[in-house]
């Protein structure tokens, strides 16, 4: 029988899985358990533009009923009347470290995307159909959060820049 062959990145990817999922201790020897999707609330505020590019912040907020605590990127989904349009998000390099919430406190991650559109989309209507909601999913989480989406049209086939969460 021939060896079985795991690639190192695979194996080092379900091991940072399996670490962020365990409770991490606290002061005081008690774990703060991750953010559920149920304890927090979503808002993308917009940033200032610059010639063709869009920056928001999305602003998670703990609204549970005692602290928790996120780690990583949130996801996204650009919808309009309930049918997924283009959404491609990549994450920037940057420190992902565990952010504790208690109760009130917000995490955030800096977003960017371009209103200028790429060599295959069209030039003489919108890059691509404008999103009227937007589900973000917690870093970590299965479960998403729908918003409203007032940012107008992401071009580049939906590719939205995201940062790690880091504490407010």
């Amino acid at each position: 029988m021939p060896p079985v062959r795991v690639h190192r990145t695979t194996v080092a990817a379900a091991a940072a899985a399996l670490i962020a999922a365990l409770p991490v201790a606290a002061a005081g020897g008690s774990s703060t358990p991750r953010c559920q999707t149920a304890d927090l609330a979503a808002r993308l505020v917009p940033g200032n533009p610059a010639a063709g590019q869009r920056y928001a912040t999305l602003r998670l907020t703990n609204v549970g009923a005692g602290a928790c605590h996120l780690r990583g990127y949130p996801g996204a989904q650009l919808l309009r009347a309930g049918v997924r349009l283009p959404t491609d998000i990549v994450r920037n390099p940057g420190a992902v470290k565990r952010v504790r919430l208690a109760r009130g406190d917000r995490a955030v991650s800096l977003w960017h995307w371009t209103v200028v559109p790429d060599r295959l989309e069209p030039t003489a209507a919108a890059c691509e159909p404008t999103a009227k909601r937007i589900r973000i999913t917690p870093p970590n989480a299965s479960k998403a959060l729908k918003i409203r989406w007032r940012l107008g049209t992401v071009c580049g086939h939906g590719r939205i820049d995201v940062d790690p969460v880091r504490a407010e």
